[in-house]
């Protein structure tokens, strides 16, 4: 584990150490297959962790596992330990939806949500990102990232989204007579008729 010099310059020893084993169980959590236990330790852990450098450096260290292009699904498997992280811990709540680290690791899941494409990880992350937006965007000013991050999402679904088909003329209704609409004048189909 490798810690970045700014973040090695604010911890503590006794600091260094916690962030050493937060990021080991976030190791182990995140490791294929999936392992329910592990990843329920690693949410223990971030539960009991306070709010400040070391949750941060675990939150860090989530987002470059999430980030990893690995084709052994580590970033599926870390998307789904994000969720019970949030879920079980304030302090990681806080790191994540707030800050420059929670900016980078919103801005993560939402390249992982906005991919090109469909997979499970791309579908998996829409449902935590709207989850998330849901559950925790009343809350703007302590976490504006989980708001900001929903929209930028659903502009970005929006826009990917496949044009609407184009609508079909509707049929000829002759119950008003052959050829004639409800108001008694020709129907559309006829004016272009010979």
């Amino acid at each position: 584990m490798v810690f970045s010099s700014s973040t090695r310059d604010a911890l503590s020893g006794s600091q260094k150490k916690e962030a050493k084993s937060l990021t080991k169980a976030v190791d182990a959590a995140c490791k294929p297959p999936p392992d329910a236990a592990a990843m329920e330790s690693c949410a223990a852990l971030f539960a009991t962790t306070a709010e400040g450098p070391v949750c941060g450096e675990g939150v860090r260290h989530l987002r470059k596992i999430l980030q990893s292009g690995d084709a052994g699904g580590s970033a599926m498997i870390a998307c789904g330990v994000a969720g019970q992280i949030l879920l079980a811990s304030p302090a990681a709540r806080r790191a994540v939806g707030s800050g420059p680290a929670g900016k980078k690791f919103c801005g993560a899941m939402l390249a992982r949500a906005t991919a090109k494409e469909p997979s499970p990880l791309r579908d998996g992350a829409r449902l935590l990102l709207r989850r998330w937006r849901d559950a925790y965007a009343d809350d703007a000013v302590a976490l504006p990232h989980f708001a900001t991050t929903g929209v930028e999402l659903e502009a970005a679904v929006a826009n990917k989204a496949p044009p609407p088909a184009a609508a079909a003329p509707a049929p000829a209704d002759d119950s008003y007579g052959p050829g004639l609409d409800r108001r008694g004048g020709l129907a559309s189909s006829q004016l272009l008729a010979p």
